[in-house]
């Protein structure tokens, strides 16, 4: 309807049209039969560019949207026991209506900080009665690229966070709901921004898409742990 009006919005890039370009390569595969759930040459084309700008090494699974990516990267390295360290700014801790307690029950631990940045300083206290029946375990650290703040980790940031998980037997888990965002302004490649993350939600909504997130394992410790995925992402309905 030609007469419908869209005010322009700074809300959230939600709010934006899909990129023209996107509607259009959607068009131009819309033809024909091809078998379904992923299983389709355009999901395997897909699953090769990434592997070709983050390393053949990695596993490429696909879901619809961010809440969904956070919670399917983190399913299958935590267990309702444990707990996830994260910026009090995270969208996982405050955007999410508990999507991660619900569907994992793991427990998530806000840290406070002043610029949505985790550094090690601020996770240290927190690694307290490991081992302890009565507490629940510290199993990993989540962080967001860039901030909810619109800050940016910068590659050795990274790398201390990632060292310190390696240390302490911690995933380490990037929201990347802009990620391509932060490797651009960074001026870095994906694999090399990626450098000791474990497991990745990579953003598409956020960046044009009509719809639709990656999960990423990227550490040979988290694709092993990750081997059962296809059957929970079908168990959480998003295949």
């Amino acid at each position: 309807n030609n007469d419908i009006r869209f005010p322009f919005s700074l809300g959230s890039d939600n709010h934006t049209a899909v990129h023209p370009r996107i509607m259009s390569a959607i068009a131009a595969v819309n033809i024909g039969c091809a078998p379904s759930y992923g299983t389709d040459p355009v999901t395997a084309k897909a699953v090769q560019i990434f592997k070709r700008h983050f390393g053949d090494h990695i596993d490429v699974h696909f879901c619809f949207n961010g809440t969904a990516a956070n919670i399917l990267a983190l399913a299958p390295l935590f267990k309702p026991h444990h707990s996830l360290l994260a910026s009090e700014h995270a969208h996982i801790n405050v955007d999410e209506c508990s999507a991660p307690e619900r569907h994992l029950g793991l427990k998530i631990i806000p840290i406070r900080n002043t610029n949505g940045k985790l550094t090690t300083e601020l996770l240290e206290p927190h690694l307290v009665r490991r081992g302890d029946q009565h507490f629940a375990q510290v199993r990993g650290v989540s962080i967001t690229q860039p901030t909810e703040l619109g800050t940016l980790y910068s590659l050795e940031e990274m790398a201390a966070i990632s060292s310190f998980c390696k240390k302490h037997g911690l995933w380490f888990h990037v929201d990347g709901a802009r990620f391509a965002n932060a490797a651009e302004r960074l001026g870095v490649s994906f694999e090399k921004l990626t450098e000791g993350v474990d497991a990745l939600s990579f953003g598409g909504t956020k960046n044009g898409l009509l719809f639709g997130e990656a999960v990423l394992f990227l550490s040979d410790a988290a694709r092993r742990a990750a081997v059962d995925f296809p059957y929970v992402r079908k168990q959480l309905m998003q295949l």
